[in-house]
């Protein structure tokens, strides 16, 4: 019984100590992320600070709270002790977990769109003290930190006696460690879901629609044989599935082998999926669209049928609870697919052109208003100049108008009253 007791000791030391070692590495890791990037990036603007905040979400805040629970670890406290009201802290592993996709997806935007934060990034990345890590491996730690810590407690509970105190203390500290870990195993399949995605789109040309939007995650892909409609000869072409749509391109040439030419996209909200029987083939009815589809195998054929009915089933259970519009109604054949990337493209330089005036605009407007200022002063100085020379101008027309009246035929002096008016002038002159 003795033995028995000090085996079940000596393994929970072991695993104590593994938390404990481990718990030290993490610290180590998140130093890294701080001291080589964080910090660095934040003193030297290099990158807007909205942006650093982003990318390393609150790194900072996680990085105490670990300190703490190291700390604690180092006294030897009881592991249900040294977590203790450190569990409360833990959600903070929830904000940084679900801000990770967006985390990822800006730092790989920046590595392609500036040349400065991308040479930053592999000076530091080779740098010594480093190891050889790079800053996308570094980020990822505290995502996997709450799952670690639910497999090594679990470890700890098959070790301890289920009738003793400590085991039902170690099982309330796991099923919250756990709720935490569902939350953040959510996020890594959402980040492992927008990876595969990312990489569909790097396989099509430009015609394909944006793929990574909210909610999409891709279910199956793999290659069939389309029945083309003029000669209704099969043709080999590759299927993606996603929860909303089902894609279906042309292989290139052996040139850009693996790549693909987008050639239709089916909403799945109004697809409906029929077998041929006794063949390996199936038809996909969507609106006035039919295709139809054939597998290598009978087997194959029926787990893609029973894909695409599942996704339409899911699909409208859950239009049904979100009462959601579909961004598309109707079949995108190539066609439709470049006229849209066309109106995209069209819209991005607008926008594009529009914000660059906006900002040209803020930055001179003051010279604007001087501009008018200084327009305004000549102008009311001009309307000045008018007024007065057309107050002349009155003076001089009255005149003419006098003089121009001696000549009018209208009321006209005889010569002699005007030979009276003469000699009458010139006697009062005299």
């Amino acid at each position: 019984m003795a033995t028995v007791a000090m085996t079940e000791m000596a393994m929970l030391e072991n695993v104590y100590e593994e938390i404990r070692v481990s718990e030290r590495s993490y610290l180590e890791h998140l130093d890294m992320i701080l001291r080589y990037f964080a910090d660095p990036l934040l003193c030297s603007h290099l990158i807007p600070v909205r942006d650093v905040t982003i990318i390393f979400g609150d790194i900072r805040s996680i990085r105490l709270v670990n300190q703490v629970l190291y700390d604690r670890l180092n006294l030897g406290l009881d592991i249900v002790e040294a977590f203790g009201d450190l569990i409360h802290f833990m959600k903070l592993y929830t904000a940084y977990s679900r801000s990770y996709p967006a985390s990822q997806q800006l730092l790989a935007n920046l590595r392609s769109s500036n040349k400065d934060f991308k040479r930053f990034c592999e000076h530091q990345e080779c740098l010594p003290a480093l190891k050889g890590l790079k800053l996308s491996a570094l980020l990822i730690t505290p995502v996997q930190r709450i799952p670690r810590y639910k497999l090594l407690l679990g470890q700890m509970l098959n070790v301890l006696n289920e009738n003793s105190k400590q085991y039902r203390l170690v099982a309330k500290l796991l099923e919250q460690i756990s709720r935490l870990a569902e939350t953040v195993n959510d996020c890594i399949a959402e980040v492992e879901n927008s990876a595969k995605i990312i990489a569909v789109q790097k396989l099509l040309d430009s015609c394909a629609p944006k793929l990574l939007v909210p909610g999409r995650r891709l279910l199956k892909e793999g290659m069939l044989d389309k029945m083309a409609q003029k000669n209704s000869t099969f043709r080999r072409r590759m299927f993606w599935l996603f929860t909303d749509i089902l894609l279906y391109a042309k292989p290139l040439s052996a040139g850009r082998r693996g790549h693909y030419r987008c050639s239709c996209v089916f909403p799945l909200r109004h697809c409906v999926v029929e077998r041929v029987l006794g063949q390996s083939m199936f038809r996909l009815i969507c609106k006035d669209d039919v295709v139809i589809m054939r597998a290598d195998q009978y087997s194959v054929m029926d787990e893609w049928v029973f894909a695409i009915e599942r996704a339409i089933a899911q699909l409208m259970e859950c239009r049904r609870s979100l009462r959601k519009e579909s961004s598309s109604s109707i079949p995108l054949h190539r066609p439709e697919l470049r006229l849209q990337r066309h109106r995209s493209t069209f819209t991005t330089k607008l926008n594009a052109k529009r914000k660059e005036c906006d900002v040209s605009t803020e930055n001179r407007e003051p010279e604007r208003r001087n501009l008018f200022a200084s327009l305004f002063a000549k102008l009311s100085r001009k309307l000045s100049s008018q007024q007065h020379s057309m107050d002349f101008d009155d003076v001089v027309r009255g005149k003419l108008t006098t003089s121009v009246s001696l000549f009018s035929t209208e009321g006209r002096l005889p010569l002699d009253k005007i030979a009276e008016e003469t000699s009458s002038l010139d006697v009062s002159n005299g």
